[in-house]
């Protein structure tokens, strides 16, 4: 199974380990040749080659399921996904043993949101191969994402008793302890996943959430940032980070990441509000004033939601200083 960077990261994963024909043929058996070279031509993602020579062996073998499977997995890398799922079906109804197609058919219900399905055909893989990681994470993972942690733990740790550095089994773990609050298990298994070369934004992000909530501020700062180095643009991150220091009361930093999300995308009204109360309360009226101004043009409401969240945040700081 292969995977592309355009499709998810469970498609990715679900699609990494791919049964090729990679022994060299004799020229006189055109069938082997064309399955070795489509097979060559698969691991270097020369789709458009691969898939002519596997549409040849399919003219000399209609049931040959390499062929039939792994044109499921060209038409997926393209996101042809309809397409991937007939050729897989195809190849299932050929060979129900295979734990390769068994995951790549769980990866298309998952994409369709048809989770229960998609656990079926996991499962189905996992039971034909119990040291199958691709299918152990898929599995898991899919646990998790439907509410029951308690079974998708088991599949993951397994698999990481398998393969201990991949970082992507140490990251979903790391997801699936905090659905359920564990952030000191969250954040173990996402530091874990960043020491075995997890390198991605979503994955610093989420290091910082669990960070923050077991309340190492500066940690989860740090975090934030280094997601941000991978993808400034990304919404999600920068409104937390600047929750984060309107909290610290660095209000005039906040106000320059809401003001980074307003660039991005100026519909994003909960950051225009809390752009217009950092303002405030960082003493720039002129500014929180402007802000205020184009709310209430907008919708009068959300000109009243900044008013309320400026009365709250000094009531805040107030009842802090108190204490």
């Amino acid at each position: 199974m292969i995977g592309m960077k355009t499709i998810c990261s469970r498609i990715v994963l679900s699609l990494m380990i791919v049964s090729v024909c990679a022994a060299t043929a004799p020229a006189s058996d055109s069938l082997q040749v064309y399955l070795v070279k489509a097979g060559r031509a698969l691991n270097k993602s020369d789709w458009r080659k691969a898939q002519e020579n596997y549409s040849h062996v399919l003219r000399l073998d209609s049931t040959n399921v390499e062929a039939i499977r792994n044109l499921g997995v060209i038409a997926s890398a393209n996101g042809r996904q309809e397409l991937a799922k007939v050729y897989f079906e195809r190849a299932y109804r050929l060979d129900p043993n295979d734990p390769d197609i068994c995951n790549n058919l769980g990866v298309i219900y998952d994409n369709e949101g048809n989770q229960t399905r998609a656990i079926e055909f996991f499962h189905k893989a996992v039971s034909l191969d119990s040291n199958d990681i691709v299918g152990l994470v898929n599995l898991g993972n899919a646990y998790s994402r439907q509410g029951q942690p308690g079974k998708g733990l088991p599949m993951l740790h397994r698999a990481r008793e398998l393969k201990p550095d991949d970082w992507s089994t140490l990251y979903y773990l790391g997801n699936c302890y905090s659905s359920i609050g564990n952030f000191d298990s969250a954040s173990h298994y996402y530091s874990k996943s960043v020491e075995a070369d997890g390198n991605t934004a979503r994955l610093y992000y989420l290091l910082g959430v669990a960070k923050e909530r077991l309340k190492m501020f500066d940690e989860a700062e740090s975090n934030y940032k280094l997601a941000l180095e991978r993808s400034p643009n990304q919404v999600e991150v920068l409104q937390r980070m600047a929750v984060l220091l309107s909290f610290q009361t660095r209000y005039g930093e906040a106000a320059e990441l809401y003001h980074r999300i307003v660039d991005i995308d100026s519909t994003v009204y909960p950051a225009w509000i809390s752009l217009g109360t950092t303002y405030y309360m960082s003493r720039q009226f002129a500014r929180s004033d402007t802000v205020l101004y184009h709310l209430f043009q907008i919708d009068s409401t959300l000109g009243f939601q900044m008013t309320e969240l400026i009365q709250k945040e000094i009531a805040r700081l107030k009842a802090g200083q108190k204490k």
